[in-house]
């Protein structure tokens, strides 16, 4: 039976954990990239109503108010 040594396992392991932390930390980057910017997205669409709601609003209470 053949043993393999320690020296050879140890840091390919530390090396495989190292680079799966890496990628992850990668993807979770990308990912809160992508978050911010449907947040972005998000507000501004309901930037864009709420003013639409503002000025028909406004717009009826003068057309009354006249």
């Amino acid at each position: 039976m053949k043993f393999v040594e320690a020296t050879m396992v140890m840091p390919l392991a530390v090396i495989i954990t190292v680079s799966l932390i890496g990628l992850m930390m990668t993807f979770y980057n990308h990912h809160l990239d992508q978050l911010r910017e449907i947040e972005q997205a998000r507000s501004e669409i309901y930037e864009s109503r709420e003013v639409t709601y503002i000025r028909t609003y406004d717009r009826l209470e003068y057309g009354f108010a006249e």
